[in-house]
């Protein structure tokens, strides 16, 4: 493919299968090679602003342009160009661009009422290129494709992408109603989660899935593709700059490839199934001690579902997060019959230290037995 790349002028693909080429382009150290490229187009999924930066600098003479738009639409619906002099700075993945020439962009909440600028909405595309509907599917076509606003006797496509109307009039897009998931109480969106991830320097793509059957057992699974060495607690740092703490992944794991569709799109179900996390958490491992020590970790790496855990490792490192310090709080009256408040969970996150907090109940509440006249220990 990049051997065919040096005698075109124009190239498109989708983000997945422009990753596989930026590799390879950077491995056989061949971007002087393709001078004669004047066009690049990517679009189809999701395209992370690593894409966008990385073709910037392999192709400096090239117009670069995000394409989005579904097949009901007939494919593209709004375009986005940078031209070869755009600050690299400026590129962005989200930024989905203006309506392409006879096409109507609505940000709506559920088909019906429009979004003022700046809030999020659902993408809806009337005009002359969206379809009729599916053949043979009456129930699916009545609820995509809906009355147009203005009641002219059309109609336009639910999308089911989520975006918002920026002050410069471009679309900003910011995930997928489908995405939408409830983690511990809370609505999240799986999409906002992933641009979080690829807005940092050293994560150039993002997946972001969940698992577990019900809403107080699933979890945040983020799968991530970067050139750097990375540790848990740099990305959980930096993520608390731009998430809530409910939306950020309990499981950070790092892939060279995605796997991919047929149709070179990212396979969300064929991504490897986990146990723990394979992104370090910059911490030395240390076998438990004592008994005490032992007893803690086993029960962390049944909370955590983990594999393996030491004593200084910290507790919301390895995936753990309120709802699991409930149960871990829950485990240890069930174990030593002390009651242990929270804070004192949040300010030991360490087997270790947790271990010494533990070990001074228990000789304090002996004592107390030995001597009614020594105050309950409490922690």
């Amino acid at each position: 493919l990049t051997e065919s790349l040096k005698k075109v002028h124009a190239f498109h693909a989708v983000p997945a299968l422009m990753e596989q080429v930026i590799e390879n382009i950077k491995q056989s150290n061949s971007k002087n090679e393709y001078k004669q490229l004047r066009e690049i187009f990517t679009g189809g999924d999701r395209v992370p602003t690593k894409v966008l930066q990385d073709l910037r600098e392999l192709f400096p003479h090239t117009r670069i342009h995000v394409l989005y738009g579904p097949t009901e639409a007939t494919v593209f619906a709004t375009h986005k160009s940078y031209e070869p002099q755009t600050a690299v700075s400026e590129m962005k993945g989200s930024i989905l661009g203006t309506p392409n020439f006879g096409v109507e962009i609505y940000i709506m909440k559920e088909g019906k009422t429009l979004c003022p600028t700046g809030v999020a909405g659902e993408i809806c595309i009337a005009g002359p290129g969206v379809a009729n509907g599916y053949i043979n599917r009456e129930e699916l076509t009545a609820s995509q494709f809906v009355p147009h606003p203005d009641d002219n006797g059309t109609y336009l496509y639910r999308t089911g992408d989520l975006g918002r109307w920026l002050s410069n009039g471009s679309i900003e897009f910011t995930g997928r109603m489908d995405d939408q998931v409830k983690i511990r109480g809370y609505r999240v969106e799986l999409g906002e989660i992933e641009k979080a991830l690829t807005d940092l320097d050293t994560i150039a793509s993002a997946v972001v899935i969940t698992r577990g059957e019900d809403e107080g057992a699933k979890e945040l699974i983020a799968y991530v593709k970067s050139d750097d060495q990375l540790q848990v607690k740099d990305l959980r740092y930096a993520l608390t700059k731009r998430l809530p703490g409910y939306m950020i992944p309990e499981r950070f794991i790092k892939l060279d490839t995605f796997p991919l569709t047929a149709t070179g799109k990212v396979d969300r179900k064929a991504l490897p199934e986990v146990k723990g996390a394979d992104i370090k958490t910059g911490t030395e491992y240390l076998a438990p001690r004592n008994e005490m020590e032992e007893k803690l970790v086993h029960l962390w790496q049944e909370i955590l579902n983990v594999e393996k855990v030491g004593v200084k490792d910290n507790f919301f490192d390895l995936g753990g997060h309120s709802v699991k310090a409930i149960k871990l709080r829950n485990h240890l009256f069930a174990e030593y019959n002390v009651e242990i408040n929270l804070p004192v969970l949040f300010n030991n996150p360490t087997v270790e230290n947790l271990a010494n907090e533990l070990e001074k109940a228990l000789w304090v509440n002996q004592s107390e037995e030995e001597n009614k006249d020594v105050d309950k220990y409490s922690i």
